[in-house]
């Protein structure tokens, strides 16, 4: 996103620099990090920062900690749902053996109960070749192969149109890997398209299998998007999705001293739009030196203004 108001600063020959970063996701550390080296530095949220659009509806599937079980869960869910499909694992190994097993039907020892119709797919990780990296999403983008299974190397910097359905086989299993669900469904419902995202959700606080530690993050962000929350998976949450939020906006700016105080500025004044993990369409600079739909630190009223251009 370029914004023609943000200034940038001047170099030694005249030449003026600006540098932008956009993301789904922005955590304090991040913030903090481009405060040490933008002048000046402004914080613009567009929508629900960490958070998700509305034309992606979000369900959980219950699943055992168990991938052969959970195999036969995802080749349900892809004879279900069908169409392009993107499926997001944890580890490298795990790609390609749920590429292999969907290939052949079901593991290669399997028992006729963990048979299915064979899947054409390809996967993508970290121990792939740019070459295999290239030539997999190349079918995956001409529609040849349908269902790409990755892992977070493909969460995000990747646009794929077409995407009607991302599944998680594997969800984070701590609460500050969570971001990576933000961008994993934000694969699909791009550009304003309906998409649905499927997580097989495991119980629990088993260390690296349970999901129980990111179960309050997960309602909630169902809760926000007004997807359908089961039962079974609000006593994960501690009886409930977690308390709902009274502000429109999940992110904040961290330049301010006590975060609880943060300002909040609840009406938009300026459209960006937005699609996909993070996308929205009301822009404001929560505690901020400007104005609601991206202001840029220098324009405001009163005193707001001049404040922004001491801090940068």
């Amino acid at each position: 996103m370029r914004t023609p108001a943000c200034p940038g600063r001047t170099r030694g020959d005249g030449r003026l620099t600006r540098a932008d970063n956009n993301s789904a996701t922005f955590a304090p550390e991040i913030q903090k990090l481009a405060a040490a080296f933008l002048r000046p530095y402004v914080w613009i949220a567009v929508g629900r920062v960490g958070s998700t659009v509305e034309n992606i509806t979000q369900r959980l599937v219950l699943a055992p900690a168990n991938k052969r079980k959970k195999l036969t869960i995802a080749a349900q869910v892809l004879l279900e749902c069908g169409g392009r499909t993107l499926i997001f694992v944890q580890k490298k190994r795990t790609a390609t053996w749920l590429k292999h097993c969907l290939r052949r039907g079901g593991p290669g020892d399997g028992r006729p109960d963990e048979k299915f119709k064979p899947v054409e797919a390809e996967d993508i990780h970290g121990d792939r070749s740019q070459s295999q990296r290239e030539s997999a999403l190349k079918r995956f983008r001409q529609g040849t192969c349908l269902v790409l299974v990755a892992t977070d190397v493909a969460a995000r910097g990747l646009d794929i149109g077409g995407v009607e359905h991302v599944i998680n086989f594997d969800l984070p299993t701590t609460a500050s890997d969570f971001d990576s669900y933000v961008h994993r469904i934000g694969r699909t419902g791009r550009a304003g398209h309906q998409g649905l995202a499927t997580s097989l959700y495991v119980k629990g606080f088993d260390p690296k299998q349970g999901n129980g530690p990111i179960a309050g993050q997960l309602l909630r962000q169902m809760q926000e998007t007004g997807s359908a929350i089961p039962d079974w998976s609000k006593t994960e949450a501690g009886g409930g999705a977690g308390t709902k939020r009274k502000e429109r906006f999940g992110g904040r700016d961290v330049r301010a001293n006590d975060p609880g105080k943060a300002r909040k500025v609840p009406g938009p004044r300026q459209s960006f739009g937005g699609s996909g993990g993070g996308g929205g369409n009301s822009g404001f600079v929560p505690g901020s030196d400007g104005p609601p739909g991206g202001g840029d630190g220098r324009r405001g009223t009163g005193r707001g203004g001049r404040r922004g251009r001491r801090r940068g």
